[in-house]
Parts: C-alpha cells; structure tokens; sequence
C-alpha cells in the first residue's frame, strides 16, 4: 500500500515545490520594478511613462500579493514607492496616451490632457487631440500648457453642471406652479386635482381619494349600523309602500336598519321588508 501511495505523494511536492517557484518568480519580478522605480524616480519628470508601466504591471497583475501585500495602495505605503492619487495618475496616462505622445508633452500636460477628454462630450483620445491640434479655448492643443488644459476641463465641468442644475430648476418651478394653479382651483370648487396637471408639473402630489373620506370616531358596529339606517332610508324612498302593506307588515315588515355584515356569524337570511 506505502508503495501506491508514492506516486500521489510526489505529484503533490512537485505541485507544492512548482507554486513555491512561482511564487519566487513573482517576488523577484515584484522586486526588480520596485527597484526600477527607484532609479527612475529621480529622473520621474523623463522617465515617468516607464514608472507608470511598471506600477500598471504591479496593479493589474496582482504581484503585491507575491510580497505579502493585501492591496496596491498597502504596497504603496509600505514601501514608501509613490502616494496613491499619484500613481494613479501615473497608470491613466499609460492607460489613455501612446509613449511617443505622453513623452512629447510631458506627465502633467498628458495627465491633464487625459481628464480634459474625459470631461469632454465628444469621442476623443489625447492621440486624436494632439494628432488633429485640435483648438482648446482658442490656443491649439500643442501650444496650450498644462495649466491651460486644467481651466478648460474646469469650465467644461462648471457648464455641464450648470446646465444639469437649470434642467432641475425648471422642473421644480414647473411643479410648484403646477400645485399653485390646483389650489386656486380647489379654493373656486374643483372637486379633483387635474391629472393633465400632475403630468406636466411632474409634482409629488400623494395619490389620495378626493375628497378625502371623513374620518369616524364611532366603533365598527356603530358605523355599520349607521350606514344600515342610511340604505333603509333611501330603500324607503325609493320603493314607498302604501299604508295598508305597512299596517299589515307591522313592526316586523320594517326593515331593520342594520346593515347585512353588521352581525358577523349571523345565519339568518337578509329580509327583504316583506313577510313571505
């Protein structure tokens, strides 16, 4: 039985002593971008684009975790490598710009070339812009400086949100016009709040019966039968007997004024004002 048992036991090291090689493999992989980073780092305004491969690297291939890290920003920090918002940065210009583009401009003017077509509503990439030359508030994209691109995509956003904010508006005010021309009405006698009304103001209004139903302080049984006396009087009204079926029905040829669920559990049948 031990010599069975060999084989399995020897795939199990050899898949134990491969994941362990991988593993190193990785480590050490981990190590040398850590280290070209840190070579780089000084020369960062040149070399930032290949900072930002190796950083990309490190993130999208999860080889933090080959170093005992829990996450990239817990890599970042332990290590002392970039701050996080930075390397960020760093991957969205890898990410968004060609290396012969984000080299000619350099890492500020690409990162902020990046967030201008990003906050822009056109299709378009930092390559289509700087390959077109494309005019930015009036200076074309060449010639336009990091700081220039900033107060563009910042007035783009202000517009959109101004934009956003006055669509909002005008719906607000259309809603409360909407609900002021529905009390005026009230106030003159409209019994229901118009429906064309509410679509067009798009107000809030509750959904409610109008008008709504009073409320009652009597209990259940007082209630059913008040509403039993009210269907006696108009079933009276409705149907008058002469005197001589009255006299003859008596006391019980009346109806009883209650109403036919007031009873619960009663068997006996509904009367119908008559004795059969």
């Amino acid at each position: 039985m031990a010599r069975k048992k060999l084989p399995a036991a020897r795939a199990l090291a050899a898949i134990a002593a491969e994941a362990r090689t991988a593993k190193a493999r990785k480590a050490a992989r981990a190590e040398e971008l850590l280290a070209l980073i840190e070579r780089r780092k000084a020369q960062i305004a040149d070399a930032f684009y290949d900072v930002g491969e190796a950083l990309k690297e490190l993130l999208r291939g999860k080889l933090y975790l080959a170093l005992g890290h829990a996450s990239f920003e817990d890599l970042l920090e332990k290590r002392r490598v970039l701050g996080y918002t930075r390397a960020k940065d760093l991957i969205r210009i890898v990410d968004r710009t060609p290396r012969h583009i984000a080299l000619e401009l350099g890492a500020e003017k690409s990162l902020e070339l990046v967030r201008w077509t990003e906050a822009t509503p056109a299709v378009d990439t930092p390559a289509s812009v700087v390959r077109d030359n494309t005019v930015i508030d009036g200076v074309p994209a060449r010639e336009i400086s990091a700081r220039g691109l900033a107060k563009a995509r910042k007035r783009l956003v202000a517009e959109r949100r101004r934009t956003r904010g006055s669509v909002g508006g005008n719906e607000q005010a259309a809603g409360r016009a909407a609900r002021a021309l529905q009390a005026w009405l009230r106030k003159r006698g409209a019994r229901a709040p118009s429906r064309a009304l509410r679509e067009a103001g798009r107000s809030a209004l509750p959904r409610r019966r109008w008008p709504p139903p009073a409320r009652s302080t009597q209990g259940p049984r007082r209630r059913a039968s008040a509403n039993g006396e009210r269907w006696a009087s108009a079933a009276r009204d409705e149907h008058p007997r002469a005197d001589g079926d009255e006299a003859e029905g008596g006391d019980d040829a009346e109806v009883s004024g209650r109403h036919p669920g007031a009873d619960l559990g009663a068997d006996e049948p509904q009367r119908t004002g008559r004795k059969s």
